[in-house]
């Protein structure tokens, strides 16, 4: 009828984002965004045991990104999430902007990575973890030229690019499976990955 067609009318907005998705893009942004003031703290001492160990933690920074693509399934999630995740935590992390940069700068990669291999359609654990691994060699790409950050011995560099790649395919699984296990609760039954969408390889 014309009331239904205007009630759900005015509940998009967003390029067609309804407004549940809205609201669970803010509690996961916010979610992530807290749990991430303690665990910069902790790359403190993941930075000080070395660039190996302090890239590896790349596999917690790049997970909000991924688990809000897969939960959500619409275009613009992983920035978005990136995007609400580090304002809330940069006022308290003592990394202070920097820290908002670099949570952006993985939602800025895992963006196009998702799009690119599951084209917003095919979520399939081989397809996430692929797109992790092109969402890695992203980062690594804008460390090297951007940043000009990977300035290592060989034989450092070369682990350390393996660390950042192999860190994005192992964050987008793990990411899969979190939203997996919370669709199982019945907590995200009205929101894409909780219908159970054919997920094609």
């Amino acid at each position: 009828t014309a009331m239904q067609t205007k009630t759900v009318s005015s509940q998009r907005g967003f390029g067609g984002w309804s407004t549940r998705d809205l609201l669970v893009t803010a509690v996961i942004g916010a979610v992530f965004g807290v749990l991430f003031i303690p665990a910069s703290y902790g790359l403190i001492g993941a930075q000080a045991a070395g660039p190996v160990v302090s890239y590896a933690t790349n596999v917690v920074w790049m997970m909000p990104p991924f688990f809000a693509a897969y939960v959500l399934r619409r275009p613009g999630a992983a920035l978005l999430i990136a995007l609400l995740a580090g304002l809330i935590a940069t006022p308290f992390t003592p990394f202070g902007l920097a820290a908002a940069i670099s949570f952006i700068l993985r939602g800025i990669c895992v963006e196009p990575a998702v799009a690119f291999v599951t084209r917003y359609r095919h979520y399939s654990l081989p397809r996430l973890m692929l797109a992790g691994l092109l969402a890695g060699a992203l980062l690594m790409l804008a460390y090297a030229i951007i940043f000009q950050s990977l300035n290592f011995a060989f034989g450092v560099l070369i682990t350390v690019i393996g660390v950042i790649v192999v860190s994005g395919a192992l964050s987008a699984g793990i990411a899969k499976i979190l939203g997996d296990t919370l669709a199982r609760t019945g907590i995200l039954s009205n929101i894409a990955a909780g219908r159970r969408e054919t997920e094609e390889i």
